[in-house]
């Protein structure tokens, strides 16, 4: 595992609801997950207007549970993701390779919005047929993230602590988050600078 961006162990924002990882908190881990997509969106040319984080009990309604954040997009999935499928997988699975590099692990529920964005944006049901293809498409995604971390990871770094740099952070412990963390796409697009 590559050394940690700054910031990402060292703040321990511990949170304290259902999903909390004991050893660096949800905070951390969404806020890194959501960087991931904004960050992977802005280098592919996905538009999107904002990437959010949520304090608990204030992120809006989602099919898939709770939903921690996310990379408000611009144009519904169903009209470009089966089209450059290989750049949406690689979308929905940033946000968890990330949290992998950073941590060592991801939280358990972290990809559960993701999988969701993928299943509709395809048209695909729930069938044990939809999700083994849905399955085997992430695992490719997987190992093509894993070539590409190293030159995504600084990028998503710089985006995971711009999304943080409201709260007040103390003693590698933030004490508010009482409004969502946000950065619009211009923002990410100038916080991680040209692009190749």
């Amino acid at each position: 595992m590559d050394e940690p961006v700054r910031g990402a162990q060292e703040f321990s924002l511990a949170d304290q609801d259902e999903v909390n990882c004991p050893m660096h908190g949800w905070l951390s881990h969404a806020a890194f997950h959501e960087a991931a997509h904004a960050a992977f969106a802005v280098m592919n040319d996905i538009e999107f207007s904002t990437v959010s984080v949520y304090p608990y009990g204030q992120a809006p309604a989602h099919p898939s549970g709770l939903l921690g954040g996310g990379v408000q997009l611009v144009h519904d999935g169903r009209t470009w993701v089966p089209g450059r499928q290989d750049v949406a997988f690689d979308f929905a699975v940033i946000g968890t390779a990330a949290e992998r590099r950073a941590y060592g692990h991801f939280n358990d529920n972290s990809r559960d919005g993701d999988r969701e964005f993928l299943r509709v944006s395809m048209g695909w049901g729930d069938s044990e047929g939809d999700r083994e293809i849905m399955d085997a498409l992430i695992e490719e995604s997987e190992k093509r993230l894993e070539l590409q971390m190293p030159i995504l990871y600084p990028a998503i770094g710089k985006v995971f602590l711009a999304l943080i740099e409201s709260l007040n952070i103390k003693d590698n412990a933030y004490t508010t988050f009482d409004q969502p963390l946000v950065l619009s796409s211009a923002k990410v697009s100038k916080i991680i600078g040209p692009t190749v």
